[in-house]
């Protein structure tokens, strides 16, 4: 009997030797097929992933880059009295503001085409090539006189020429910047200029604007 318990304990190492290898492979077989099963998962789930993160990308490339043709030229404020501003201004920063009256051939404000002008000035100040605008709304509904009933006489808009006026008008309305007010202009200034309320954003307005134009496409009518 010992010799026989002395054969059977030496096969049983190799007996076990042989289940142990058998259990780590079949280990190592589900552990395969969970991990492809993981890793088809996963797939979608990096797609799903990676999409996420490019339609951000291009939204945070920059809508208003010297790169795109854009430059900040003026900053605007809206007041009640453009003759008594022009006295301020003159002893303040000696400028002289050469007031003029707004001429366009259509207005469209929050939805609606409007009969809207105001009295304006430009003139430099500061860095070479900065100006600022006076504004003076002086009849019809328009973002200046909804402005100036709301905060008073206050700064209105930082204005940036651009070079393609449609194709940026519609980038900031996509990403999220909301048309306010847009105008064709005529006579002593002809060109193209347009509102976005981005207080939310960067707490001031956009003047998005382009001279020389006379063509920039009208929005729709829509309901307030």
């Amino acid at each position: 009997l010992s010799l026989l318990d002395t054969g059977w304990n030496a096969l049983s190492g190799p007996l076990d030797t042989v289940q142990c290898l058998r259990g780590t492979r079949d280990s190592r077989i589900s552990a395969f097929d969970d991990a492809m099963a993981f890793f088809q998962n996963g797939c979608f789930l990096c797609w799903v992933l990676m999409l996420s993160f490019a339609v951000p990308n291009v939204a945070r490339s920059p809508l208003l880059s010297p790169v795109n043709g854009a430059n900040v030229t003026h900053f605007a404020v809206v007041v009640g009295d453009i003759g008594a501003a022009a006295l301020h201004y003159s002893s303040l920063f000696g400028i002289e503001l050469d007031v003029s009256v707004m001429t366009a051939s259509w207005t469209w404000y929050r939805s609606q085409f409007v009969n809207s002008t105001c009295k304006v000035s430009f003139a430099p100040i500061g860095p070479a090539g900065m100006s600022i605008e006076v504004i003076q709304p002086i009849g019809g509904p328009s973002f200046w006189q909804e402005l100036l009933s709301a905060d008073g006489p206050s700064l209105h808009h930082y204005g940036v020429m651009v070079d393609d006026f449609d194709a940026t008008v519609q980038r900031l309305a996509v990403s999220g910047y909301k048309l306010v007010q847009i105008s064709q202009l005529v006579g002593h200034w002809v060109g193209c200029y347009a509102y976005f309320d981005a207080r939310d954003q960067i707490g001031a307005v956009l003047e998005i604007l382009q001279p020389g134009i006379s063509n920039c496409s009208q929005p729709p009518i829509q309901a307030n």
